[in-house]
């Protein structure tokens, strides 16, 4: 299992990034009923695709009376160049929800650049910048440089900012 989060909804969030095409969503769903047992609370399953976006990929998967779908997200397909262009453009309060998104996985889009990811968020106002700062750090803490995480020094940061992590 690669992330679970606890969002303020009252539900799980289990993140897995993949670079190459599940072939079924079996092992997902393991993971899935496992959380459930354990923690009691609904998962939603959000599968990120790190590489071009390959056919065939599985989003539901039928078992008569359990029903199981996740969620992908296709990040090779975006071009990390005109991205990064357009997230530097940005005034430091007109961030919204979809910027943040795309600064957190812009590490993972095909110009690789954590270092500039975690400075860039350092420029955001308020919540916006801890959320993006949270998510990178979450996201990338087991596949880049430990050194690049510690360059996350957001002034507005509060202790405890990445507390909902469970995973």
């Amino acid at each position: 299992m690669d992330r679970v989060f606890e969002p303020d909804n009252h539900t799980l969030m289990h993140l897995e990034l993949q670079s190459t095409r599940e072939p079924n969503l079996y092992r997902f769903l393991g993971y899935a009923v496992a959380l459930t047992l354990q923690y009691r609370q609904p998962v939603r399953t959000v599968v990120i695709y790190l590489c071009k976006a390959a056919v065939d990929i599985l989003e539901r998967l039928d078992l008569g009376s359990l029903d199981y779908a996740v969620t992908n997200i296709y990040i090779g397909d975006k071009q990390g160049p005109a991205v990064w262009d357009r997230l530097q453009a940005l005034s430091s309060t007109a961030w919204s929800e979809l910027n943040v998104m795309d600064l957190a996985f812009f590490p993972f889009m095909d110009d690789p650049r954590a270092l500039a990811a975690t400075q860039l968020a350092g420029t955001i106002v308020g919540e916006q910048g801890r959320l993006a700062a949270a998510q990178i750090i979450g996201l990338t803490r087991s596949l880049v440089d430990p050194e690049v995480l510690k360059s996350v020094n957001h002034p507005s940061r509060k202790a405890g900012a990445c507390e909902n992590s469970i995973g």
